[in-house]
């Protein structure tokens, strides 16, 4: 299956020390998912078993690698064409890769 997008119409954001790529038109999105991520670390220094974390709405990224600190293996999923090409892109890079995203939404 090819790519529900082909040519994604992106901005870089800088979270964490590192560039995000975001929809263009994001003007709320991304501040809300990067102010919530701070918690994550804090939640996830309770989970006993570190094998899967199953993350449902992918949006960009930003918790499926929070979550790649401390689980084997995330599974995310995202319907929306233009935050799946941001969301494998942010995703891809010389640390980890995800082969476990899937531009579907889940009902």
């Amino acid at each position: 299956m090819g790519d529900p997008v082909s040519e994604p119409q992106t901005k870089i954001r800088t979270w964490r020390y590192r560039d995000w790529s975001i929809p263009k038109d994001d003007t709320l999105c991304f501040d809300a998912i990067t102010k919530d991520a701070e918690l994550i670390p804090e939640v996830i220094k309770h989970c006993r078993n570190p094998h899967l974390a199953i993350q449902a709405g992918g949006n960009v990224g930003v918790y499926a690698t929070c979550l790649s600190a401390k689980f084997h293996q995330v599974l995310t999923w995202e319907p929306s064409p233009e935050n799946f090409l941001c969301l494998r892109e942010n995703t891809t890079c010389a640390d980890y890769t995800f082969d476990n995203i899937f531009a579907y939404a889940l009902s």
